[in-house]
C-alpha cells in the first residue's frame, strides 16, 4: 500500500500488527500506517490529496491470484495549523 503525495512523493505503508491470517470469509480488513519519509510528524504543510495505491503482488487469495495494482481511493489530508499559548494566555499561531 502506498500514498502518493503532492509533488508525487511516495509514502509506503505497513500493515499494523497483528498481521492478518487467512480466513474463509468474503473479506478481511487490514489497518495500515504511514510514516513520513523524513521522520517528521504530519502537520499542516502536508495538507492535500493523497491517492491510496495498491501495489503489484501485495494482496492475493489462497489460490495465489493477486489483485492487480490499482488506485483504491484518495485520502484528503487536512491538518489544522497548530497554535500555542504564550505566557499571558493569548493564543498565537505556531
Amino acid at each position: 500500500m502506498q500514498l502518493v503525495g503532492p509533488g508525487s512523493e511516495t509514502i509506503s505503508g505497513s500493515a499494523v500488527e497483528p498481521k492478518v491470517e487467512w480466513t474463509d470469509g468474503p473479506s478481511i480488513s487490514v489497518t495500515y500506517e504511514f510514516q513520513r519519509n523524513d521522520g517528521q510528524r504530519w502537520d499542516d504543510t502536508n495538507n492535500g490529496d493523497f491517492p491510496v495505491v495498491l501495489l503489484s503482488k501485495q494482496v492475493s487469495n489462497r489460490a495465489g491470484d493477486f489483485i492487480p495494482p490499482t488506485t483504491l481511493g484518495t485520502l484528503r489530508m487536512h491538518i489544522p495549523r497548530s497554535s500555542r499559548v504564550n505566557t499571558t494566555g493569548a493564543r498565537t499561531a505556531a
